[in-house]
């Protein structure tokens, strides 16, 4: 006779390193909050891999544990994410690294509860990651904010290292900068700017700048001043969004690099709606980026990424221009591919993070180097993000090879403006009736632009069981009903609806999103 013998184990008394697993799949808040207080030997193990303090979210509820938890393990804290404001920094004395993560513009008090707190000149990092900010134009006080930020960095006292700020600017070269002060600290700077040359405002006041990280969506038709920087920059990181005739923001984009070629280890150029007048501008000619680069001697990175208009030119002729000498001895590989209306060029292994697809997705993409689209695993390893025309029908085959060669991406636009050739099938080659069971567990944003969400339902109902923001036009509303409306409400934590109509609408649309903590409301004009 058999006897079936249970065994039970507890929680508390698992060993040591099972504990540390687990742990690993969960955040810093969630271990603090969880197991500090639980027992003694919790408590002993937290208190004894201090790594585990020096990373925390700010908390927004369950306050008064919280403070408790903090009386204690504070000083212990060295880097603050900040998504909300409701405790203050005297339970953080020893902070060295500020995140500010709102999702849209920081409040005016709290932003400056932050700039005058005691911690604040003791910062050796401090970052503005506001993904949404109001327009100047509507807000008075904006310029004023920003321009209290910029003293606080730009300042002698100041122990900070590296500055971020992602910020949609007003004209920063219409403000007083008198005031400013020299930051010898300072060896990081990353800033979105309205005019790329309003970085000279800045970086006179950083000599021992080694970082710099612009993104723009102009660069001055005004003639540079070339005087020299005493600056020995090391990387420059450049991102320029502008949608005319570029030719004459080239020649100010040149002169920008060069006066740091000498120094320069690291250059990337992010250069988007870039649209020249024929195909053998700028940045698509390989003797004008040639030029660009034979001046760096110690330069051991470029990455490269150029979008223009569709020219009757092959992309085999484009690419062929890339097969010298100068790019082989550099071990610089380029690919190509299009769709009806843009063409992109790029640097493998891929670099940026977006990522524009046609309608034929990785089928149409070439290469200078053919091996490296077959053999490199890793060739798309950094996008985040990806943009698809949204009349092309995507079978599970296409997704499941997303998820594959993009393991980290978390967004995905579906494009109106992306419109298919007449000839062109809307369906993909592969069999649409493969069972592939699989989720993109990171995918958390989906944005629909002049497009039908419906079309997709498939895709967001069974493979992104973690979609939180959502983003749309108003005419949508009608097709999230029914099969899709029940999934979203649940999913959904952050709205953004841009719209050409009155959002009074919006009352009439029948449809409720229960979890939403965040809603952006935009009217295009």
């Amino acid at each position: 006779m058999e006897t079936s013998i249970q065994s039970t184990t507890l929680f508390d008394r698992l060993p040591t390193e099972i504990i540390f697993i687990i742990f690993d799949y969960l955040s810093s808040n969630d271990i603090v909050y969880t197991f500090f207080f639980f027992n003694q030997r919790f408590n002993y193990l937290l208190l004894q891999n201090e790594h585990y303090f020096n990373y925390l979210e700010l908390p927004i509820t369950n306050l008064n544990r919280w403070k408790s938890i903090l009386s204690i393990i504070g000083s212990q804290i060295e880097c603050l994410n900040i998504f909300h404001l409701f405790l203050p920094f005297t339970y953080f004395p020893n902070l060295k690294s500020i995140i500010i993560s709102f999702p849209y513009t920081l409040p005016e008090h709290a932003l400056r509860s932050i700039l005058e707190s005691e911690q604040f000149q003791s910062l050796h990092s401090f970052k503005i990651k506001e993904q949404k900010t109001v327009s100047s134009k509507l807000c008075n006080d904006k310029l004023n904010t920003e321009y209290n930020i910029f003293k606080r960095i730009f300042n002698k006292k100041s122990s900070l290292k590296l500055f971020q700020c992602s910020m949609i600017r007003s004209d920063f070269t219409l403000r007083d900068i008198s005031s400013f002060e020299t930051n010898f600290n300072l060896h990081s700077l990353i800033l979105k700017l309205t005019n790329l040359t309003e970085i000279f405002s800045f970086i006179s006041y950083t000599p021992n700048l080694k970082y710099l990280n612009v993104q723009s969506k102009q660069c001055s038709r005004n003639q540079l001043s070339l005087n020299k920087f005493d600056i020995k920059l090391e990387e420059f990181y450049v991102t320029l969004k502008i949608k005319d005739s570029i030719e004459t923001d080239s020649d100010q984009l040149n002169n920008l690099i060069n006066m740091f070629s000498s120094s320069l280890i690291c250059l990337s150029l992010n250069l988007v709606y870039l649209f020249g007048t024929n195909e053998n501008d700028f940045p698509f000619n390989s003797n004008r980026l040639q030029q660009l680069l034979e001046s760096m001697i110690e330069l051991k990175q470029f990455h490269f990424y150029g979008e223009g208009y569709n020219y009757r030119v092959s992309n085999d002729f484009i690419l062929s221009q890339f097969q010298n000498q100068f790019w082989f001895d550099r071990n610089l590989s380029f690919g190509i591919h299009d769709n009806y209306l843009y063409r992109y060029l790029y640097t493998l292994t891929f670099h940026f993070n977006h990522l524009y697809l046609s309608y034929n997705g990785f089928d149409n993409i070439k290469s200078t180097n053919r091996s490296i689209l077959i053999n490199n695993r890793r060739i798309w390893y950094n996008v985040k993000s990806i943009e698809l025309p949204m009349t092309f029908k995507y079978n599970k085959v296409f997704i499941k090879k997303l998820q594959m060669k993009m393991p980290k991406l978390t967004s995905i636009k579906f494009d109106g403006n992306m419109i298919l050739p007449e000839t062109q099938e809307t369906s993909t080659t592969n069999d649409e009736t493969e069972d592939i069971d699989f989720t993109s567990d990171n995918v958390s944003s989906i944005e629909v632009f002049k497009g039908n969400i419906k079309n997709h339902k498939d895709w967001i109902i069974y493979s992104l069981p973690n979609l939180r923001n959502l983003i749309l036009d108003f005419s949508n509303f009608p097709s999230i009903r029914n099969e899709l409306c029940p999934i979203l409400n649940k999913r959904i934590e952050r709205l953004d609806i841009y719209s050409d109509y009155d959002f009074k609408q919006l009352t009439k649309s029948y449809v409720y999103f229960s979890n939403v903590e965040h809603i952006n409301l935009k009217i295009l004009l």
